[in-house]
């Protein structure tokens, strides 16, 4: 039997799938309204998903700048952020600034509309630069390991040919393969009509336990990324994706944050 939670989000993926439909009448084919057609999906995912489903501390903004802890190819700050999450304890007078500090921010996203080829690259470009903006904390699971910020991206449907599924699954393995350090990755990529990813780093204790960090201790962490079929396994019906989404962003805000668990 399907637990209430997941049919209430079931419905919200709906609710969200209307909008989608909504915009694409109202807006579709008219590409000087393609920045009113992306405010108005950011404005769908914080309304009709993330503010009756996140803890009531943790308060949710658009358009923002992250302020690096420390430069990144000559850059001090992001490009403009379509979605953020502070951390309780970030000020609340800080929040309404345009430009926020990276270490206020629990978890951030990228909004589209529709994911097409070129969103899954922008991305994860996107979260290499915001992780490496942030200091290493030496001796931290949370910080050398894993970043102190979920980062991910939210698309309400996508256009990637006939095989979509494939195509984000393989993107995101092949970025994290590549990249220098497993916490440079995605975390999350939710399509609320397709599927949802995310990414479970797993750490193995190498042979040299004086290093003075955990990634020198335990070594690289492991990357594997799970569609929610794979999740729910073939004798239930798979779990939404809206669904999905929400039970995932919680338990890393709760790593992040007792008081989110």
């Amino acid at each position: 039997m399907e637990h209430p939670h997941h049919r209430w989000l079931r419905r919200l993926g709906d609710d969200l799938q209307d909008e989608y439909e909504n915009i694409q009448a109202e807006l579709g084919g008219h590409p000087e309204k393609i920045q009113e057609s992306g405010h108005r999906a950011e404005t769908a995912w914080i309304a009709l998903l993330l503010e009756r489903w996140l803890p009531p501390n943790y308060g949710i903004a658009t358009r923002r700048y992250l302020l690096f802890e420390q430069e990144v190819d000559g850059h001090d700050r992001s490009g403009e952020i379509d979605l953020v999450i502070f951390h309780p304890a970030y000020p609340t007078e800080l929040r309404k600034r345009a430009e926020v500090m990276v270490s206020g921010v629990i978890a951030a996203f990228n909004v589209k509309l529709t994911l097409r080829d070129d969103g899954l690259p922008e991305a994860i470009e996107e979260a290499r630069l915001l992780r490496r903006g942030m200091q290493r904390r030496s001796n931290r699971v949370i910080g050398d390991l894993v970043s102190p910020m979920v980062f991910g991206l939210l698309a309400q449907s996508c256009s990637l040919g006939q095989d979509p599924r494939k195509k984000i699954a393989s993107t995101v393995e092949a970025a994290s393969s590549s990249s220098e350090h497993p916490r440079e990755g995605l975390d999350i990529v939710c399509v609320a009509d397709l599927d949802c990813w995310y990414r479970q780093p797993l750490a193995r204790k190498g042979e040299s336990p004086d290093q003075d960090t955990y990634s020198d201790i335990w070594g690289a962490a492991e990357v594997f990324v799970h569609p929610v079929a794979e999740v729910s396994g073939a004798a239930q019906e798979p779990t939404h994706p809206v669904a999905a989404l929400i039970s995932t962003l919680w338990g890393k805000l709760s790593r992040r944050d007792p008081r989110c668990g």
